[in-house]
């Protein structure tokens, strides 16, 4: 992304420099220059601000030896935060997270306590009445929600979620409502992505596709390091993609998605039909194919065909450089995403005449979606604000 120098433009230009500032730090302005492609003189005039402000600070001198050393700059962690909210199937999880994708404070409690709206909004703002009395709110600029799905974006509306006790939850409406705050909310899995973009491995990329595999399996797609959400919020809904036909009934109502074949409830499902204890979990069955357990590992074979499947078809649709893989699987042994990598580049169109494809383990074990909120709230406020006064 570039800067422009334009008057008009100072706030956009702000918000890049933060932006930059935040994920590449500590940084020197020379080539905080280089990477904006902003001039020197507006460098020097938007970190004055920053600096007086407090939000940036000088943090010593780069390593060269030629000349007068270059001064590194970083954010100051706590200047600005986030209210990060995730809606899950089990949980909902309410928390402050800072400029570097840190968790100040976070509270966690069983979704399943809810059975209507109301008492899930109800709930929801007194979990963050509480976390709120906690922090000045003055430096609290934006609320970002993970979410399962379906959204509707335009509405801000939890639509009628699979396997969940609540049709519909006006959550963007209400928390506006209550906070004059501006409020953003996208796919869990999207928000993985740009976790991942801003807090992980994918810095070093300008094209990369999140995959969670989980209960699910969704994911997130980064094309010139902004997240692509496609004309109605559902590019990245990878886990309905059709691998086999007439293959199990999806929670969708099709056959063969991805999801019924390869996440983690239908793998542990297909273990348990074939002989593997029921009170067998995830982490159980991912031990025992390890230690060669034959229903076991025939269900991570099964599971990891299909999956393999999945990936070489995002290769095909989005080119990215990158896949990371987090959720669930996240857990398994490095020769799993070795195994997912050689098998990718393998079998793609034109193996032979394209970069080789990375496919990569998340930096993030199982919170890459509330971490995200972050950096949710961070990417859409595309006009850097300080919000005070609105307690």
């Amino acid at each position: 992304m570039r800067g422009v120098n334009h008057q008009n433009m100072t706030e956009t230009n702000k918000f890049l420099i933060l932006k930059t500032i935040a994920t590449c730090g500590p940084i020197s302005r020379i080539e905080l220059s280089k990477q904006t492609q902003l001039s020197k003189m507006t460098i020097t005039s938007l970190i004055a601000d920053f600096l007086q402000e407090g939000i940036v600070r000088e943090c010593g001198t780069t390593t060269s030896t030629a000349g007068r050393r270059p001064t590194l700059l970083e954010v100051v962690p706590d200047s600005l935060l986030t209210l990060g909210i995730s809606v899950g199937r089990d949980s909902l999880q309410v928390g402050i997270i800072n400029l570097t994708g840190a968790i100040v404070l976070h509270n966690q409690v069983p979704i399943g306590q809810f059975t209507t709206e109301d008492s899930f909004i109800n709930g929801l703002l007194a979990m963050c009445e509480v976390i709120l009395q906690n922090v000045p709110f003055e430096k609290v600029w934006g609320i970002g929600i993970a979410s399962i799905g379906p959204i509707n974006m335009a509405e801000g509306v939890i639509v009628d979620p699979p396997d969940f006790n609540i049709d519909m939850i006006h959550i963007v409406p209400r928390l506006k409502e209550r906070w004059n705050l501006p409020v953003y909310i996208e796919n869990d899995m999207a928000v993985s992505a740009l976790a991942e973009m801003y807090y992980g491995g994918g810095q070093l990329y300008n094209n990369f596709v999140y995959v969670g595999v989980t209960a699910g399996i969704g994911g997130g797609v980064i094309i010139n390091q902004r997240l692509y959400s496609g004309t109605n919020g559902l590019a990245s809904i990878i886990g309905h993609m059709i691998v086999l036909t007439d293959g199990e009934l999806c929670a969708c109502g099709q056959r063969g998605c991805l999801e019924a074949m390869s996440s983690v409830r239908a793998t542990l499902n297909w273990a348990h039909k074939n002989g593997a204890p029921h009170d067998m979990d995830w982490m159980q069955l991912l031990i025992k194919a390890e230690a060669g357990d034959p229903v076991c590992s025939a269900a991570l074979e099964r599971m990891n065909r299909y999956l393999v499947s999945g990936l070489i078809n995002i290769v095909h649709l989005y080119d990215p450089e990158c896949i990371f893989i987090g959720g669930d699987l996240w857990f398994a042994k490095d020769h799993l995403f070795q195994y997912f990598e050689q098998e990718v580049n393998s079998r793609m169109i034109a193996a032979g005449n394209r970069r080789k494809v990375r496919i990569a383990r998340s930096k993030f074990p199982g919170n890459a979606f509330f971490i995200g909120t972050a950096a949710l709230v961070m990417e859409n406020n595309l006009e850097y604000r300080r919000v005070s006064g609105n307690g």
